[in-house]
C-alpha cells in the first residue's frame, strides 16, 4: 500500500484571544503548520516500520487537531487494514474518496477491503444510461468541473467579441448562436459541479461497525428482527428517530439500527 504526503496548508483554530500584533503570529502558525507534517511523517515512519497502532494515534491527532486532507484518511485507512480492523479502513477510504472522487489507489485499496467483508449485497439494477451518468457526475472532481466553468465563459466571451465586432452577418449569426451556446454549457456544468460537491460533504451514508447487529422492523429493541448486517457494511441512512436510524441498503432492503452501531463516513 502506498503512504502519501500532504502538501496543502494547516489553518490554526485559537480558543483565546491573543493581543498582539499580525507580524508576531506568524511565527506560532508556522511552528504549528511545521508540527502537523512532522507529525504526518512521524505517522508515515510507523506505518513503514509495521507500528500501525502508534500510526493510527498520530494519524488520528492529526484529524482530531482539526485538519483533513484525502492523504490523510487514505493513510490511515491503510493502517486500519494492516491493523486488520477492516470497517475503520473502509471508513477511511470512504472518507478519503468524498474528497478526492474517483482516486484509482483508494478505490483499489476499498474493494480490496470490501472484499473481506462479510455481507455481499447487490445493487438495485441502474438503466444503463443512468449507471453512466452517476459514474460521470461522481468520479470526475468538482475542481474539473469549475475549470471547464470558466473555460466555457471565456469560450462564450471570444464569440460575444466575434458577434459585436465582425460585420458579416453569418458570421454573426454563427457566433451568437455558439455564444449562447457556451453560457448554457458553463452554466448546466457549474450546477452539476456544485450538486457533486453537495453529495460529497452530505453524510447520509454510514459504515457498520458492531461485528454484527440485527436490523429491526422498528426503532424498538423489542420490534422484529429482519436480517442480520455485519462490520464493514455500507449503508444510507433515511431517517432517526431517539437514537435509531432507519437504514437503506443497496438493494432496497430497509430497517432499524441503534446508531451506536454506526460510523458516519
Amino acid at each position: 500500500m502506498i503512504n502519501r504526503f500532504i502538501h496543502s496548508g494547516i489553518f490554526l483554530r485559537s480558543k483565546y484571544v491573543i493581543h498582539a500584533l499580525m507580524v508576531l503570529l506568524m511565527l506560532p502558525l508556522t511552528s504549528i503548520a511545521k508540527m502537523q507534517t512532522e507529525q504526518f511523517k512521524l505517522a508515515n515512519e510507523h506505518f513503514q516500520k509495521g507500528n500501525y497502532k502508534e500510526a493510527i494515534q498520530q494519524y488520528e491527532a492529526i484529524i482530531n487537531a482539526g485538519y483533513e486532507a484525502p492523504e490523510l484518511y487514505f493513510n490511515l485507512g491503510n493502517a486500519h487494514y494492516k491493523n486488520s480492523n477492516i470497517p475503520a479502513a473502509i471508513l477511511n477510504y470512504e472518507r478519503a474518496l468524498k474528497l478526492s472522487p474517483g482516486d484509482t489507489d483508494t478505490e483499489f485499496n476499498l474493494k480490496l477491503a470490501n472484499s473481506q467483508t462479510i455481507d455481499k449485497i447487490e445493487s438495485l439494477p441502474e438503466v444503463f444510461y443512468k449507471r453512466w451518468l452517476n459514474k460521470w457526475l461522481m468520479n470526475t472532481p468538482a475542481e474539473n468541473k469549475f475549470s471547464w466553468v470558466i473555460i466555457l465563459l471565456w469560450i462564450c466571451l471570444a464569440w460575444t467579441a466575434a458577434w459585436l465586432f465582425i460585420p458579416v452577418r453569418w458570421i454573426k449569426q454563427i457566433a451568437f448562436a455558439c455564444a449562447l451556446i457556451s453560457l448554457s454549457g458553463s452554466i448546466s456544468v457549474y450546477a452539476i459541479a456544485t450538486w457533486q460537491q453537495k453529495q460529497i460533504r452530505s453524510d447520509n451514508y454510514a459504515i457498520i461497525f458492531q461485528s454484527n447487529v440485527y436490523v429491526k422492523s422498528s426503532p424498538d429493541e423489542k420490534s422484529a428482527n429482519l436480517f442480520m448486517l455485519h462490520g464493514g457494511t455500507k449503508v444510507k441512512m433515511m431517517d432517526e428517530l431517539s437514537g435509531w436510524k432507519r437504514i437503506r441498503l443497496p438493494n432496497g432492503h430497509e430497517g432499524w439500527i441503534q446508531e451506536n452501531a454506526l460510523e458516519k463516513i
